[in-house]
């Protein structure tokens, strides 16, 4: 039987603990990029919701969705809306464009959306 010396084993150990904690440093770190990556496709389908919402709320009743409800829905997204007459073949109609954003850790997400609806009075 062949002894293996004492420095050798340590050598041993110390490649495998530093081998093991690359492996794990490469695992984390993927683990972070998947979650912010999660996080910022979260964000657009919740602004893409809240836009499309503002949207039909606009076509069906002439006026936007009341603050408290879009708060309730979508606490962290903000919602712009612009209401334009429209041109040319478009001309009965009323241009509407809504513009959600919100924040994913250090990125904005804006999501804008539009359509033309026929004109209801303004409300």
């Amino acid at each position: 039987m062949m002894r293996k010396n004492k420095g050798f084993v340590f050598v041993e150990l110390m490649v495998t603990i530093t081998v093991l904690g690359f492996i794990l440093s490469a695992f984390t770190a993927s683990l972070i990029a998947f979650i912010r990556f999660n996080h910022y496709q979260l964000t657009r389908q919740q602004c893409t919701s809240a836009a499309q919402a503002q949207i039909e709320s606009v076509a069906l009743s002439g006026s936007k969705l009341n603050n408290n409800l879009m708060k309730r829905l979508w606490p962290k997204v903000s919602t712009t809306i612009e209401k334009n007459p429209g041109t040319k073949q478009w001309q009965s109609l009323m241009l509407v464009k809504v513009r959600a954003n919100a924040k994913s850790f250090n990125r904005d997400v804006i999501i804008e959306v539009s359509r033309y609806v026929q004109s209801k009075g303004e409300k």
